[in-house]
């Protein structure tokens, strides 16, 4: 029977008085689901919660076939994350999901715009910002989204981060570092659809599931997450959108999201799993984001729950075809 440590981190002292709090505490629930997912298929999965304070002493202490991965620090955070994934990757033991190489990419939107770029992958035109005054790209189409280069989970997206000119850029850009004290990133604002798309490995090949489309109640600049309309059910930006399959999708954006999700599975050197976030205009792709350990968990208003069971594979399914890709790589079988 198989020995899985369920390796998480916890809140840190730089986040456990904010807000954004909130984003670690689905951490740990995803924990227990996975545990409990894993259990239904007979193994013996077991929880690791990381803390800062400890993170060398706890992980050299691991002894498992195998390790799920669910390390998500970042912003302030990510050095303890990279430190935690380099001693994962030392410890011999399988584990599922990124590398630290792989989890610095998607951390930092600097470097996975960058990766985009070099492989040639769609997203829209972009700028990184470290001292806040740099002369602002000529070839900009406004309106322009602003985002912390290092935060995950929509930290620091509100109403007021999508702009109309240089002057409103340069001041959010401004008040982005004020507030977060690191690079703030900036890109054109795509209008029009928005898709999260699951990718699970089989084999060795990346299988693309059905997209899930953001569906918003409104057109235009108002047509994106915000942190609130994702963790403040009391915002009004909550109501703002819902999540479901696409009702009307031509088959030739589907080939197209298939084929650029593949592309950078492949080109990222991913594993096991990710979750690409495109937008759509006029059936032209941009790939924002590809995050290569998403978040997991049993929830039906959640992309990956939504594209998994759109193909008939339950979240046990799910959980256990990303450990057996991860036992595969490894070299391993199921014991």
């Amino acid at each position: 029977m198989l020995n899985i440590a369920i390796v998480y981190s916890k809140t840190t002292h730089n986040y456990a008085k904010t807000s954004f709090s909130i984003t670690d505490d689905t951490t740990k629930d995803s924990a227990i689901e996975i545990f409990n997912a894993l259990k239904k298929k007979k193994t013996r999965p077991f929880f690791v919660p990381v803390d800062a304070q400890h993170i060398e002493k706890i992980i050299r202490n691991i002894q498992a076939d195998c390790i799920f991965n669910l390390i998500e620090w970042t912003g302030k955070d990510l050095p303890y994350a990279l430190f935690a994934c380099l001693l994962i990757e030392q410890s011999g033991i399988p584990f599922t999901g990124a590398t630290t190489h792989n989890f610095h990419l998607i951390s930092d939107k600097v470097l996975m715009k960058r990766a985009f770029d070099r492989a040639k992958i769609p997203t829209p035109r972009w700028q990184t910002f470290i001292r806040g005054n740099e002369p602002i790209r000529k070839d900009f189409k406004y309106p322009i989204i602003i985002k912390p280069s290092l935060q995950h989970c929509s930290i620091g997206l509100s109403r007021d981060m999508v702009v109309d000119s240089a002057r409103a850029l340069q001041k959010q850009v401004r008040e982005q570092m004020r507030r977060f004290d690191e690079p703030v990133f900036a890109e054109e604002f795509i209008e029009g659809r928005e898709f999260q798309v699951a990718v699970i490995e089989k084999d060795g090949k990346p299988v693309v599931l059905p997209p899930v489309e953001i569906l918003f109640k409104y057109r235009g600049k108002d047509s994106y997450l915000t942190f609130e309309s994702r963790w403040d059910e009391k915002h009004p930006d909550y109501q703002m959108s819902d999540i479901g399959l696409p009702k009307n999708m031509s088959k030739q954006l589907r080939k197209g999201i298939e084929d650029v999700c593949t592309k950078i599975f492949a080109e990222l050197d991913y594993r096991d799993y990710m979750r690409a976030d495109i937008r759509v205009r006029r059936d032209r792709v941009f790939v924002l984001e590809a995050n290569c350990n998403p978040g997991l968990g049993d929830d039906d208003e959640s992309a990956i729950p939504i594209a998994h069971h759109a193909v008939g594979m339950s979240f046990e399914d799910y959980i256990w075809g990303i450990v057996q890709s991860c036992l595969r790589r490894f070299g391993k079988t199921k014991r």
